[in-house]
């Protein structure tokens, strides 16, 4: 089906474990999934509603986003299409190798947690359309909006944390 998202999902799930073990971390999960939960009903307890100029800005950031990292993708196609200048020393070729499989791996990664930011900003997308058509307005709708921006920040600093990576080892020396 042209539509089924399904394997994006699962492609990110397994970018949430351990370097160490190789397994799903559940502590990830917490972060990514229950604590924007925690978070949000925290915050409700303290926000009686948001005005429907939320989800209208809701809209609107979450539309950019999406855009923004489309073109994230693209110029991360460019840099796995291009072929690294191998050396004709055997050891340092095999450093050359070991770097470039380390780094189409955290590219994979990359792609994986992109591709599913995209496709939640547009399943949010279309539930603040939802909220702002209708005029709905209550303690779920607040709520809802709260765990999905938490949820979209704390995927998007791991993102950050993972172009750090990619980026600070390309700049070492």
């Amino acid at each position: 089906m042209k539509i089924n998202i399904c394997n994006i999902f699962v492609a990110h799930l397994r970018t949430l474990v351990s370097a160490k073990t190789k397994k799903i971390s559940y502590f990830d999960l917490f972060i990514f999934y229950a604590a924007p939960v925690l978070i949000s009903l925290t915050i409700v307890e303290f926000i009686d509603t948001f005005g429907s100029d939320v989800f209208a800005v809701t809209i609107s950031v979450f539309a950019i986003f999406a855009a923004l990292l489309l073109n994230v993708q693209v110029a991360m196609f460019n840099i796995v299409q291009k072929e690294p200048e191998w050396s004709s020393d055997k050891i340092l070729r095999s450093r050359q190798e070991c770097k470039v499989k380390m780094r189409l791996e955290l590219l994979r990664e990359l792609n994986a947690n992109i591709s599913y930011l995209v496709s939640i900003s547009c399943f949010i997308i279309t539930i603040m359309m939802i909220f702002y058509a209708f005029e709905l307005n209550g303690y779920v709708e607040t709520f809802t909006t709260i765990v999905v921006y938490v949820h979209f920040l704390a995927t998007l600093l791991m993102v950050i944390k993972r172009y750090f990576i990619l980026f600070d080892e390309e700049y070492k020396v």
